[in-house]
């Protein structure tokens, strides 16, 4: 890229955000499977789908290289759509996130 433009910072994140009527039938399932396992005495697990997640990376332009990457994710409680919650999973996200990287750090001058 011709504007000075190094890096490239891409961020991917998704939310699952379960109704009532979901969280329901999610309720109904562990406990028909806590049911048949009982039953039948072959334990059986309802899978759990759903949550927040994010993932992050910073690339570098003219090479191409991967420079830093993370990926966090919760279960149930994490609303994106929540202020509190949202910056609680950036903060996360970019707890080692290189500041500086490239330009004279202190690690660089060493």
């Amino acid at each position: 890229m011709s504007d000075g433009t190094e890096a490239l910072l891409l961020l991917n994140a998704e939310d699952h955000v379960w109704t009532a009527g979901r969280q329901a039938l999610q309720a109904l399932g562990i406990l028909l499977g806590i049911g048949a396992g009982v039953a039948t005495g072959v334990p059986i697990i309802p899978t759990m789908s759903g949550g927040t997640g994010a993932r992050v990376a910073l690339i570098d332009i003219a090479a191409g290289d991967i420079l830093w990457m993370n990926a966090v994710g919760s279960g149930a409680g994490t609303d994106l759509r929540d202020p509190t919650s949202a910056s609680a999973m950036v903060g996360q996200l970019f707890k080692n996130f290189p500041v500086g990287y490239g330009h004279g750090t202190e690690e660089e001058s060493q």
